[in-house]
């Protein structure tokens, strides 16, 4: 699936390092999004032909010569990977800007790596960038020049949101954006689960459940109203809702979210 996003995108040659689950997921975004397929091209470590084959972009067998091609240069790769993905294109990329998406790795680290003469962000997509509909967290702190912070945050916005989110509050912000979806995929299966034990055929229950699930984020996002009295504004007296809901909160239900997110953070 392949859409034209609402607006013209900057024309710039894109190289992503790394096609692990969220390296594939950035490529088939911009791929989503309406970035041709010519301007993509990727490395990998591992086999880079099948996956670049598969969706039209150009594989590269040296990180060198993608890094030479490339305009911006995306770092999609496990933490302890970064020093090792960025050292052999280092002189390559002075001038260049790169996105590091790593988790964990933050400003400071990226700095140490390639030297305060360098033009760096740091960022966190999500999985459901691969449709145009993630959060793409962007840290505040960065060495980009205007034009060029001004055409990754084009591109980023393009996938979803690309939103500025402090050093302080970057952790917790991609622990829920990024650990978000598994928990939301859990609800949506549950859900799903209960739509089947009341007759509902299964796949007709998956979308009706997603859909409610989309609906209601998209709502809270136009209205900006508080999650509470969304909830409040389905809960008739005495009626069925608020039995639901009754029963959710003996069973902990936020409880349980509030404890897996700290579980996580380890607060």
């Amino acid at each position: 699936m392949r859409t034209t996003h609402h607006h013209e995108l900057p024309k710039l040659k894109l190289g992503v390092i790394g096609m692990g689950q969220m390296g594939t997921a950035l490529v088939d975004g911009l791929l989503h999004v309406g970035v041709p397929h010519s301007d993509i091209g990727a490395f990998d470590l591992g086999d880079i032909h099948e996956k670049a084959e598969k969706r039209g972009i150009i594989p590269f067998s040296e990180v060198k010569d993608m890094a030479e091609w490339a305009d911006v240069i995306f770092v999609v790769v496990k933490p302890a990977y970064v020093k090792s993905a960025l050292d052999p294109i280092l002189e390559i990329v002075r001038e260049k800007p790169v996105i590091c998406c790593a988790a964990g790795v933050d400003f400071d680290q990226v700095e140490e790596i390639m030297g305060s003469d360098s033009h760096h962000l740091t960022v966190m997509p999500c999985i459901p960038v691969s449709v145009g509909k993630g959060t793409v967290l962007m840290e505040t702190k960065h060495t980009l020049t205007r034009v060029q912070y001004r055409n990754v945050k084009e591109i980023l916005d393009a996938l979803g949101a690309a939103v500025e989110v402090p050093k302080a509050a970057f952790e917790g912000a991609s622990t829920v954006t990024g650990c978000g979806p598994a928990f939301v995929a859990m609800y949506i299966e549950a859900m799903a689960d209960a739509a089947v034990l009341c007759g509902v055929p299964r796949l007709l229950a998956y979308q009706l459940v997603s859909q409610t699930v989309a609906g209601t984020a998209e709502l809270q996002l136009a209205t900006k109203v508080h999650p509470g009295v969304m909830k409040d504004m389905v809960c008739s007296p005495a009626g069925t809702t608020i039995r639901g809901v009754r029963t959710l909160e003996r069973s902990g239900f936020r409880a349980a979210v509030l404890n897996a997110i700290s579980a996580i953070t380890g607060d």
